[in-house]
This record gives C-alpha cells, structure tokens and sequence, in this order.
C-alpha cells in the first residue's frame, strides 16, 4: 500500500513582505529567523505540522505535509496569518500554492536481489558501497525510485498521486517479471 511520506509545495504571495515585523509578532511554532545565517523565516503552526519558509519576496515553501490536503490546509492558515500581521491591504491571494514534489513509499511483497534487479534495469545506478538502494526511473515521464533489497520502495518527483500510482504499478509489473517467471 502506497504511503504518503511527505508533500513540498510553495507559492507565493506577490508582494514583499517585511519578515522581521513578521518574526517579532509571531508567537509561532519552532520559529527561526536569522537573517545573517538565511534570508528565510522558518515556522510550523502545529508541533506536528509542516514547516513554512516564508521568505521577503512573498514567496514561499511548505514541506512535510503528510498528504496534498494537510499542504492546502497550512497554505490557507498562512493566507489568513499574514493578512492577520499584515498592514498590507492588497495581498494577492489569487497566487495559489502548488504541489512540487510527492515521496511516497511502498513495499514489494518480498525481498529483491539488488544485483540482478540493476543489471535488468537500464539506466539505474548502483553502488552499494555508496548507498544500499538502486536508484531508477522509468523514464522521462516519471520521478526517481530507490530500491531497496527488502523490497521496500521510496519514490519521489512526482506532483501528481495519479502518477504516483501508477509508476509504483509500471515498477512492480517489472519486478514480476524478472523475479516470478520462473
């Protein structure tokens, strides 16, 4: 079953925002701004919760959302924290946050012989010495898997849960064909 590990998404709001007002009003969650070090501000509105990077452009990133709503859900409590500290009257909500980049995990039903599975795979890397996975993509189409011998599969650069869906079914197709015809 595919497991959604983590959601990136961003966007921004089309003006420029005043971080160190923002930063001293806020009351926020593992909080940090240090501009000297990097020019974004760092939060979480719930312990548990994704990180917002909210940078003076307007932009910004939100990552470790557990799943494309929970994303969604802390860009709209963004929108309504900054037009709650903002003396702006003209905030651009039309700038809408998009979903960059989906891990999601799944799991083969049994154990994989890494060695024969990188000889069959075009294009995959492998090197145990550097990381004990194979690192694959289909093709142009889809994101990059790493594949590990206890059939354990982590997929990434992908946008869209159809697709996600879909490559861990492409993949697994593959893996009974090498592995189950005999």
């Amino acid at each position: 079953m595919i497991e959604i590990v983590n959601v990136v998404g961003g966007g921004g709001f089309k003006i420029d925002l005043d971080l160190h007002k923002i930063a001293s009003k806020s009351s926020l969650i593992d909080m940090d701004y240090e501009p000297e070090i990097h020019s974004g501000f760092k939060f979480k509105f719930d312990e548990d919760g994704p990180t917002v990077m909210l940078f003076s452009s307007g932009n910004f990133h939100i990552t470790g959302a557990k799943s494309v709503e929970e994303l969604y859900q802390t860009h709209t409590e963004l929108k309504t924290y900054i037009e709650g500290i903002s003396d702006e009257n003209d905030l651009d909500y039309q700038a809408d946050c998009e979903v960059r980049n989906i891990v999601a995990v799944n799991e083969y039903s049994s154990k994989l012989d890494l060695e024969t599975l990188s000889d069959a795979l075009e294009e995959s890397d492998y090197n145990p010495e550097d990381m004990p996975a194979i690192r694959f993509s289909i093709g142009p189409n889809y994101g990059t898997f790493l594949i590990y011998r206890t059939g354990k599969v982590i997929y990434t650069g992908d946008s869209d849960l159809k697709n996600i869906s879909s490559a861990f079914d492409d993949l697994f197709k593959i893996f009974d064909e090498l592995f189950n015809s005999t």
